[in-house]
């Protein structure tokens, strides 16, 4: 178990300590490590993140699964009081000599699908890290799409225009066909609302 400090970022809540199991590959390749940042849903930890985190682990990159929220205690205010747990982590892992703040990625499932979709936005990006760091890529699962539509299309929803400048980094996005939290096309066009 590590812990860390949340960065502070005007008109966002940070936290004072974030917890996060650190797994490193046993057989450690030449140079510095990848790592990928796991976040969970809303309802806490379960046990996607440790699938995949196996598999990760197997495949010689480091995984780092932070804890958000307990189970049952996601925040009223949405996702974004979550942003300092996630820039707090990749702070930590950048800070780190084994690994290489070039090769950072992050997933994340629902609730942390849509955080480490958020996380592509160069300006979210600036304001949590002052530009020193980001993460090399994003592989949000079923990251609730309507969300990040509506902050594309809405002048009036919080957050928008936050799509308009992205960090570069690729991103997979994964998301089910019979997921009934969108419409079927509702993540095809938040990818359409995006600047090519």
């Amino acid at each position: 178990v590590v812990t860390f400090r949340g960065p502070v970022a005007a008109g966002y809540s940070a936290v004072s300590e974030v917890k996060g199991d650190l797994e490193l590959p046993e057989a450690k390749a030449e140079g510095k490590l990848p790592v990928v940042l796991v976040l969970h849903g809303s309802a806490g930890l379960d046990g996607r993140g440790d699938f995949h985190g196996k598999a990760l682990n197997a495949a010689g990159i480091g995984t780092l699964e932070i804890s958000m929220f307990s189970r049952g205690n996601r925040p009223r205010a949405g996702r974004n009081e979550n942003l300092t747990h996630m820039y707090g982590a990749l702070k930590y892992l950048a800070s780190r000599p084994e690994i290489d703040q070039e090769r950072i990625g992050v997933m994340g499932f629902s609730w942390g699908g849509g955080l480490s979709l958020t996380a592509a936005s160069a300006s979210i990006t600036q304001l949590f890290t002052g530009g020193q760091v980001r993460f090399a890529a994003h592989a949000p699962f079923y990251p609730v799409c309507w969300s990040h539509l509506r902050v594309t299309s809405d002048p009036k929803a919080s957050g928008y225009g936050r799509y308009k400048t992205p960090t570069g980094a690729p991103v997979l996005m994964s998301a089910g066909g019979e997921d009934d939290y969108d419409e079927p096309d509702t993540c095809e066009n938040f990818i359409a609302s995006l600047a090519e």
